[in-house]
């Protein structure tokens, strides 16, 4: 069994935007405090790439609709 993760940093344009090309001149963000939101699909039988990261994405977007910084699992 295998399953695709995606990530996304929250709120990551109010980052970019604070910090603009620092950001990339940074390894890390001092008293910056970075979340992440995830979301899991663990393949299934008749899944095809397709479906799979469609089901990942949509765990990833309900993990940030749930209030961000969490995982979801997709159905």
């Amino acid at each position: 069994m295998f399953a695709i993760v995606l990530f996304d940093i929250d709120h990551f344009k109010a980052v970019n935007d604070q910090f603009g090309h620092s950001v990339a001149a940074q390894p890390l963000l001092d008293r910056q405090r970075v979340t992440v939101s995830c979301g899991v699909a663990a393949a299934r039988a008749h899944d095809n790439i397709d479906s799979l990261l469609q089901r990942a994405d949509a765990a990833l977007y309900a993990a940030k609709r749930a209030g961000r910084n969490q995982v979801c699992i997709a159905d």
